[in-house]
């Protein structure tokens, strides 16, 4: 498959298990992290967010071959995912069962998506278009 703008996509693939489209290492130095207690709930988000990205767009970019827009993307929602780890609702609001401050990587991966999912307008997959 090819997108409009000739960057070649392979299907999405559900079971990614490694960041793809930016690091973590760049997404901490983005926000000037040194701390490392919550690298592997952030990995995990930052999955989520990305395989997130391959369902909007209709299949994954394979490196060398990811668009700008994408890195970008990738980037800004992993940031974002480490303020939703710093929020003192975590991923889990507030519940008189003692949910306040939780954190679950799948959840702000979604919810960080809806952050970039404007810088990712024009690379969806049309399909039945010439």
């Amino acid at each position: 498959m090819t997108l409009a703008d000739g960057y070649p996509v392979a299907p999405a693939d559900p079971m990614v298990g490694t960041i793809r489209y930016t690091t973590l290492e760049a997404v901490k130095d983005a926000l000037r992290i040194t701390d490392t207690r919550w690298d592997e709930q952030g990995t995990q988000a930052i999955i989520a967010l990305e395989s997130k990205i391959d369902e909007y767009v209709g299949g994954t970019f394979e490196a060398p071959n990811i668009p700008e827009a994408v890195k970008q993307a990738a980037l800004v929602g992993g940031m974002e995912v480490w303020k939703i780890v710093d929020s003192p609702g975590g991923t889990g609001g507030s519940d008189s069962d003692g949910f306040i401050g939780m954190f679950d990587p799948a959840a702000a991966g979604y919810q960080a998506f809806n952050t970039v999912k404007p810088m990712l307008y024009g690379l969806r997959i049309s399909w039945g278009t010439a």
